[in-house]
């Protein structure tokens, strides 16, 4: 739910993200958009207790490689989302 572009307080959830590893994929094509929604991702992880070093962004050229470099990521068995 949101306001003018902004999470509500009913929209905000109680998730606890602190001492999960996590990754993020970003497709580096549509840059304005995708790095948008990768400091918007961050932000959320960071408001529900992440800290960076738990944090790995990994970049692709376009939407086609996130497949591919999700199923790689997920085997490296380092992330727990």
């Amino acid at each position: 739910m949101t306001s003018r572009g902004r999470p509500t307080e009913a929209g905000r959830g109680t998730v606890d993200a602190a001492g999960l590893r996590v990754a993020v994929l970003v497709s580096r094509f549509n840059a304005d958009v995708t790095e948008r929604l990768l400091e918007g991702a961050l932000s959320c992880l960071r408001e529900h207790g992440a800290s960076d070093a738990d944090i790995d962004v990994y970049l692709v050229p376009g939407a086609w490689e996130l497949p591919q470099a999700a199923a790689r990521v997920a085997a490296l068995g380092r992330h727990d989302a």
